[in-house]
């Protein structure tokens, strides 16, 4: 069987007289952050923190389920904490972008 690719997480045991294929365990999900970052919690009632790195620049949009941008921000990095109150119960995607990539969470405003 030299030279046979093999499709990913397949294993191959040989047996006396058959060849059994076993694709049980694959890699479904390999998530890559562009830079680190921490947002929380995912349900907020008020206070959303996001913590960035201090060493870039980045830009920050809280978005409603509908697409329209209710907040935005430029140039953030370091622990930054907005204040959600004012925003009805729903879901939120929080988009933080910089030159080395873009992320985007979702929260729930409780």
């Amino acid at each position: 069987m030299i030279g046979q690719q093999l499709p990913v997480g397949t294993t191959q045991i040989k047996g006396d007289s058959d060849l059994v294929t076993d694709t049980s365990t694959s890699i479904t999900h390999v998530e890559v952050k562009p830079f680190e970052y921490q947002i929380y919690p995912a349900q907020v009632k008020s206070k959303l923190q996001i913590i960035l790195p201090a060493s870039e620049n980045f830009t920050m949009r809280l978005v409603d389920e509908q697409g329209n941008v209710l907040l935005s921000h430029f140039q953030i990095f370091g622990e930054n904490q907005l204040n959600l109150g004012h925003l009805k119960a729903a879901k939120y995607f929080v988009e933080i972008s910089s030159p080395k990539g873009k992320v985007i969470e979702e929260i729930t405003k409780t």
